[in-house]
C-alpha cells in the first residue's frame, strides 16, 4: 500500500493534534531509516536481519523519536513504544525496553560508515554524486534532503495577494517562493483560510517548476500518468484539456477531490 494511502486511512479519525505527531513519526521514520538502523544496531545482540520487521519498525520509531524529535523526552518516547510492542509483539517488549533505554542513556551517534549511512542515502548514489561534485557540496546536499520538508500551496480560485493576505489574517507563518507560497507549521490543510473554497493547491516545490515552465501548444491534450494528489492537472486544466490517470482508485479519488473543490475538470481514469 502507498506510503499517504496507509498514512491517510491511520490519521482519519484522529484529532488534529495526535495525526500531525502520526505524520511526522511515519515520515520521519521512513526519512531516516538507514541512520536509524546504524544507531539501534550496536545494542541489539540478534543479527539485525533476523530480528523481525514489526520489532524492527518499533525499535525505529522509538530511536526517531529520541534522536530526533527534541519535543518528546526520552522517557515518554521509551515508554510509549514498549506500550506499543505489548499490542502489537508482546515477547519483544522486554527487547525494545532494553534497547531503547540504552540508546537513550547513549550520547547521539557521531561516527557513520560514510555518508550515505549518517544521511540516509543509498551507497550507489551518494558514490555518484562524490565522484560528480565532491564531498562537500554532497555533504550540504543530502542535508538539504532530510529536512523537514515545509508544505508548499499555490493559488487556484483565489490570487496569490488574496490567498497571502488571509494567511496573514489568520496568523499563519508563510514566505512567497515565486508562484507558491511555503507554510513551515500550517497545521491541517483542510483548516487554513481558503481551503473550503478551492482557493489553492497543495503543490510541491518540483512539481511548480514543471506547471511553470512548460509551455504546450493549445492545440495538444495532455496526460497527466501519475496525477494524484492533482496538483499539476490542476494547474495545466485550467488552460488545456488534460486527461489524469493514476495507479489506484483511492489515488484517483484524492484527485476527484481536490478538482471538484477548486472547480477544474479533467478526464479520469484508473491505469
Amino acid at each position: 500500500m502507498p506510503f499517504d494511502v496507509a498514512l491517510d486511512a491511520a490519521i482519519e479519525s484522529m484529532p488534529s493534534n495526535d495525526a500531525r505527531l502520526t505524520h511526522e513519526l511515519a515520515a520521519g521514520t521512513l526519512r531516516h531509516r538507514r541512520t536509524l538502523d546504524a544507531a539501534i544496531r550496536p545494542f541489539v545482540d540478534t543479527p539485525w536481519g533476523r530480528v523481525e520487521p514489526d520489532v524492527r519498525d518499533l525499535l525505529r520509531i522509538g530511536a526517531h523519536q529520541i534522536l530526533n524529535l527534541d519535543r518528546i523526552p526520552p522517557y515518554a518516547a521509551v515508554q510509549s513504544t514498549v506500550e506499543a510492542s505489548k499490542r502489537e509483539c508482546s515477547r519483544a517488549s522486554g527487547l525494545v525496553n532494553a534497547v531503547l533505554r540504552r540508546i537513550a542513556d547513549t550520547p547521539k551517534p557521531t561516527s557513520f560508515a560514510n555518508l550515505a549511512e549518517r544521511f540516509s542515502h543509498p551507497d550507489w548514489l551518494v558514490k555518484r554524486w562524490i565522484d560528480r561534485f565532491g564531498e562537500s557540496r554532497v555533504t550540504a546536499l543530502l542535508e538539504h534532503n532530510n529536512r523537514r520538508p515545509t508544505l508548499t500551496i499555490r493559488p487556484a480560485r483565489w490570487s496569490l495577494d488574496r490567498l497571502a493576505r488571509a494567511l496573514t489574517d489568520a496568523d499563519v507563518a508563510h514566505t512567497l517562493s515565486g508562484s507558491l507560497l511555503r507554510l513551515p507549521d500550517p497545521g491541517p490543510v483542510s483548516e487554513l483560510p481558503g481551503y473550503g473554497d478551492g482557493a489553492f493547491v497543495v503543490q510541491d516545490g518540483g512539481q511548480a517548476r514543471l506547471t511553470d515552465y512548460a509551455r504546450f501548444d493549445d492545440r495538444v491534450q495532455l496526460w497527466d500518468a501519475c496525477a494524484a494528489p492533482g496538483g499539476k492537472t490542476a494547474v495545466k486544466a485550467a488552460d488545456h484539456p488534460v486527461l489524469a490517470s493514476d495507479r489506484s482508485r483511492e489515488r484517483l479519488q484524492t484527485l476527484l477531490d481536490n478538482l471538484d473543490r477548486i472547480q477544474r475538470h479533467a478526464s479520469v481514469f484508473v491505469g
